[in-house]
């Protein structure tokens, strides 16, 4: 089984961390177990980064790609259905990205939120503060339609983004369309409910991938975050689904198990691992835990990470191109499309609410407001010209000052 730690976020802290600079350690969700100078360096320190930091990138991603859940995600994707068309579309994408304005291509990844409620109230997570757009939940008229649209093309549809996809009926009937459609279907959840009506739907819906966050093994330690969750109820429900999984003798959903890790919680990064995998999970991932300042400020794309090595919050440097522009549409629930994973207001979508329930993907992803941030990081096009939730993302305020610092072309 592999441990990755990855962004639990858009951003690399990793090639963030040359330009990161120590900041108040206040940021968080709760006081650390021990002071960093008291314990950093010590066996126990590096016992908890041996587990949940990949020594070389590269070889964790490939082992990643050739895992079971790897190999049979990549034989799905590009053999089993609309092989062709995907790889094709996949093609254009790795030629265009970053390059072009207007794609010619589908978005090879799409996030459908066909609700935006949930049953927990975490701190890092603008749904759990009450923030964001009213709530509400969609139809599957809606997520035929998307899924109609996509399913030649897109490598994978994930449902979920601001709400908890399992407590939505509508849900288990689309993803079942999904599958038969013959996309790679994955949701992200708390698991922190009673599972036992949902259970049947799961299966039979034929979902590939259930991502299961859970921050903690203790309740005192997984609360801090996970605000009216049960962590012991998680681990529950997890080997109930393993349970039913080899009851029934299917290959799928794969349980992967992950950790966002935090200061107050990661001592108990060996004992998480050691727990998900006794109840059944396949893989152990690990994410960089993020402080949550942007509902306060009201930015995108910056604040401040947990940096594992150091024990210490530090401030995200952003940097580069926004490549979700160019990768992924997220829809929600009503129809409309947020600019990207960060996005939760109105000012931030790209594109408002379906007219009389009907939507167009692909004029979407080529509309007025995806073309201009692709101008905008591509070819240097004016900020003034982008979205209001684009215009504070640190991200763009990052390129600004680039562009305004680099040297005038000869004339």
């Amino acid at each position: 089984m592999e441990q990755i730690l990855e962004p639990s976020e858009r951003g690399s802290p990793t090639a963030a961390r040359g330009s990161a600079v120590k900041e108040s350690p206040r940021i968080g969700y709760g006081p650390a177990l021990h002071e960093p100078e008291t314990v950093r360096g010590t066996q126990f320190h590096r016992r908890m980064l041996d587990i949940a930091l990949p020594r070389t990138s590269w070889r964790f991603s490939l082992r990643d790609k050739l895992s079971r859940r790897g190999m049979h995600k990549l034989f799905h994707i590009f053999v089993r259905h609309h092989g062709a068309r995907r790889i094709a579309n996949f093609v254009r994408y790795l030629r265009q990205r970053e390059r072009v304005v207007e794609a010619g291509y589908m978005p090879p990844l799409v996030a459908l939120d066909l609700s935006n409620r949930c049953n927990l109230k975490c701190p890092g997570c603008a749904t759990g503060l009450g923030l964001g757009r009213v709530r509400g939940s969609a139809g599957f008229d809606l997520a035929r339609q998307v899924i109609d649209q996509v399913s030649g093309t897109a490598l994978q549809l994930g449902f979920f983004h601001w709400g908890e996809p399992l407590l939505n009926r509508t849900a288990y009937q689309a993803i079942e369309y999904a599958v038969e459609q013959g996309l790679w279907t994955v949701v992200s959840t708390n698991l922190s409910f009673p599972i036992d009506r949902w259970l049947h739907a799961i299966f039979q819906s034929g979902l590939h991938d259930i991502v299961i966050s859970c921050d903690g093994t203790t309740q005192d330690v997984y609360e801090r975050y996970r605000k009216g969750g049960d962590v012991e109820l998680v681990f529950k429900n997890l080997k109930r689904l393993r349970a039913m999984r080899d009851e029934l003798g299917q290959r799928t959903p794969y349980l992967r198990a992950k950790m966002i890790v935090f200061e107050h919680n990661w001592h108990q990064i060996e004992e998480f691992r050691e727990r998900a995998l006794a109840a059944g999970a396949d893989e152990v991932t690990y994410a960089f835990g993020y402080g949550g300042e942007s509902y306060q400020t009201g930015t995108n794309g910056g604040g401040h990470y947990f940096d594992l090595t150091r024990l210490e919050w530090v401030r995200k440097s952003p940097a580069g191109a926004c490549t979700e522009v160019w990768k992924e549409i997220f829809v929600g629930h009503d129809g409309a499309a947020f600019s990207c994973c960060l996005g939760y207001r109105d000012e931030d979508l790209f594109a408002g609410p379906a007219d009389d329930g009907q939507i167009d993907v692909a004029a979407i992803w080529n509309n007025g407001h995806y073309r201009a941030s692709r101008r905008f990081f591509a070819e240097g096009g004016p900020s003034t010209d982008l979205p209001k939730g684009c215009q504070d993302c640190e991200f763009v305020t990052a390129q600004v000052e680039l562009q305004s610092t680099a040297p005038a072309e000869p004339q």
